[in-house]
């Protein structure tokens, strides 16, 4: 119709071009993600390493180490209801759960148990709980109800990781929507741009 194009509908044609013309280094560069992705999440050695990664980053780190807790937890309530004793507990506990820190944390409790503490006075001098937590596990062991303590404290965990998932997803969820509503709008901006500018020219 005589017109063309400019300003914004003008850019994004010539974005779309630009993708157009390097869509193999683009399906290249998503071949390439996917396979980072299957190595990470599908092999023993990235698995590894993602576990590293998430015990590690400053966004996930705190979570790790609940999720970390809360095995422990749940791992020595079933031992210990099983009729094992506590540093057999410990023992097979520490196999399982795979976070450094808190590893640490259960070998230093054993080593406290060695040395003749109780199981709550060794795991409160290694901070592995909370103060909550600690006192609970302290009264659960005075009352001698150490495995229902430990199951409680585990659910208790599991509930905080819950909901510090659901608050995440809670923030992500409208973000997301805005960063898609801004993008349709683009894209209906640079369809109706041009329109508009073709009616206008017929008009004139």
């Amino acid at each position: 119709l005589g017109a063309q194009m400019t300003g914004f509908p003008g850019a994004v044609m010539e974005l779309g071009g630009v993708l157009g013309d390097y869509s193999a280094v683009f399906l290249i560069l998503a071949a390439a993600v996917a396979a980072a992705c299957v190595c990470l999440f599908f092999t023993e050695q990235g698995r590894r390493l993602s576990s590293r990664l998430f015990n590690r980053s400053v966004f996930t780190r705190r979570l790790a180490e609940k999720i970390a807790c809360s095995r422990f937890a749940d791992a020595m309530s079933l031992s210990i209801s099983s009729g094992l004793d506590v540093d057999q507990s410990l023992e097979m506990t520490e196999q399982l759960v795979e976070h450094p820190k808190v590893r640490e944390q259960i070998q230093e409790i054993r080593k406290n148990v060695a040395e003749g503490e109780n199981f709550a006075e060794a795991a409160d001098r290694a901070r592995i709980f909370s103060g909550t937590y600690a006192r609970m596990l302290s009264a659960g062991f005075r009352a001698g109800s150490l495995e229902e303590v430990m199951k409680q404290i585990s659910t208790q965990y599991e509930e905080e990781i819950e909901e510090r998932i659901y608050t995440v997803l809670g923030r992500l969820e409208p973000t997301l929507v805005a960063v898609l509503s801004v993008a349709v709008g683009l894209i209906l901006l640079s369809v109706m741009l041009p329109l508009l500018g073709i009616m206008v020219n017929i008009g004139g």
